[in-house]
């Protein structure tokens, strides 16, 4: 009898140790963010998680590898998917660098205060089909028309075909991270000059700059230069003219003038003079005609009578 209760209190035991493994896979098969350590993040990246506050921003690679000002890359909002691929401390703060899960979306350099990481990240809807590797940042330029950056999403975990950005023939592009799917090698880059992403770029339309082949650097001096415009001035200035000749004429013709006007001065007293004399002439000559006529007659006149009859 007690053999056969020993027996029902093992397999008791049993059934209660098996229900206990069940419960436990069962719970560790629902997600739930945890707060892992660091070690066990940077070790074992790419993991997935989800945004843990209201508030949070991603930050730039400038800011966040290379010492710039302190540049947003983009908003997130708590509960978003995430998944992290590198990390970096600086700034005191230990940073992973973000993509949204679900359609790619790079967010930049989050937080891990602000980061709730997944227990496995395969119990997330997508799983990892590439890795992705860091390198030595490398800087190049894009060679080629009709190039475009693709997600995280497609890349890395078998997704649909999607673009993250379109890039121009010699567009400057700075890599962080590289991976291999689809048959090609991909490069995860950013622009050189104004940090914005371009996703994973296929590395057969990269060219890589060498020691010997940086582009050069453009610098702009400005220099002023002075220009010098020939004015026109028209200045009005009072002139006295003095003109010889024509004074000269005027003075010649007073001069005439007054030797006419003497002239004819002098003129008209010799012709006063002369009607003077002839009218004396003339009475005289008036005067003997008439005393001859008067004799004349007196003569006739007694010769008349002295021829009458007696």
């Amino acid at each position: 009898m007690k053999k056969g209760c020993k027996i029902i209190a093992g397999v008791a035991f049993s059934l209660i140790i098996a229900v206990s493994v069940l419960l436990s896979v069962n719970i560790d098969n629902v997600i739930q963010p945890i707060h892992s350590s660091a070690n066990d993040i940077t070790s074992h990246l790419p993991v997935t998680g989800e945004v843990n506050g209201s508030g949070v921003y991603g930050y730039t690679s400038n800011y966040v590898l290379y010492g710039g000002a302190q540049e947003v890359q983009h908003a997130v909002q708590n509960g978003w998917h995430i998944t992290m691929k590198n990390s970096y401390y600086s700034h005191g703060v230990l940073w992973l660098e973000c993509w949204d899960t679900d359609d790619g979306d790079y967010y930049g350099w989050i937080d891990i205060n602000y980061i709730s990481i997944y227990s496995s990240s395969q119990s997330n809807s997508q799983s990892q089909t590439a890795s992705s590797y860091s390198i030595t940042p490398k800087s190049g330029q894009i060679s080629g028309n009709g190039v475009y950056g693709y997600t995280s999403n497609y890349v890395l975990y078998g997704g649909s075909q999607e673009t993250q950005h379109k890039v121009q023939n010699n567009w400057h592009i700075t890599a962080y991270n590289t991976a291999s799917s689809h048959g090609v090698t991909w490069y995860e880059c950013w622009d050189t000059d104004d940090g914005d992403y371009y996703g994973w770029v296929d590395a057969n339309y990269i060219s890589f700059y060498s020691d010997a082949t940086q582009p050069p650097v453009v610098v702009t001096v400005t220099v002023p230069v002075t220009v010098t415009v020939p004015v026109i001035v028209t200045v009005t200035v009072p002139v006295t003219v003095t003109e010889p000749q024509t004074t000269a004429v005027q003075t010649t013709t007073a001069t005439e003038s007054s030797v006419t006007e003497f002239s004819a001065v002098t003129v008209d007293n010799d012709n006063k003079n002369d009607s003077s004399g002839s009218d004396n002439q003339m009475i005289i000559f008036i005067v003997a005609a008439s005393v001859i006529a008067l004799i004349s007659v007196s003569a006739l006149v007694i010769s008349l009578i002295s021829r009458r009859p007696k």
